[in-house]
């Protein structure tokens, strides 16, 4: 069942009621901080916090040399023959479809609840 003014009806129909339930508190502390802050403050305070995600990352990543494939062949071309043989192998196409239909149809079928 989708609820009157539900901005996905495909999320409303994935979600169990254990994972709504956790959601609450998240969603509860982001209208808090948006309140207390103002939109402008939070959305700065957003940006501070991936800024500081990215220099921890990038901070605590390893310097590791490049990978070599071999005399004259290029990370691209090594990456263009593993997709090449990755897509004309039967069985990883029909996994690939399988995974991929699911979400295709109900996004088809979102587009038409959605006005």
């Amino acid at each position: 069942m989708v609820r009157a003014g539900s901005s996905s009806a495909v999320s409303s129909l994935a979600l169990d009621p254990l994972s709504r339930a956790s959601s609450a508190p998240g969603a509860g502390r982001r209208e808090v901080s948006h309140s207390a802050l103002g939109a402008r403050h939070a959305l700065l305070l957003t940006a501070g916090c991936h800024l500081c995600a990215a220099v921890v990352t990038r901070a605590g990543l390893p310097d590791l040399p490049g990978q070599l494939f071999g005399e004259g062949r290029s990370v691209l071309r090594r990456s263009w023959s593993v997709n090449r043989r990755f897509a004309t192998d039967h069985a990883a196409r029909t996994l690939l479809q399988a995974q991929w239909l699911p979400p295709g149809l109900a996004v088809g079928a979102e587009s038409l609840v959605v006005p």
